[in-house]
């Protein structure tokens, strides 16, 4: 199953919609997830603190990044 695949869903449940879900750095060690609110409104802190909460669960039970990595969220604005 690809990582977006098994985090998408969890992330719209949650009220955002997935702009951006890439590898970034060297050895690409920074998983780096871009979301906006589906209301429109500005992401915060504390919307970004929920998702990475959210999400950080789900890929510590699926284990499917088998190396070490950063969660990053944040929004493209």
């Amino acid at each position: 199953m690809k990582i977006q695949e098994l985090l998408e869903p969890a992330i719209v449940s949650l009220g955002y919609n997935l702009v951006s879900l890439k590898f970034i750095g060297n050895n690409s060690q920074t998983l780096q997830i871009m979301i906006k609110r589906k209301d429109g409104e500005y992401v915060t802190i504390k919307d970004c603190q929920k998702v990475s909460k959210s999400i950080s669960t789900i890929l510590d039970v699926e284990d499917i990044i088998k190396h070490n990595y950063n969660l990053e969220v944040s929004s493209p604005g």
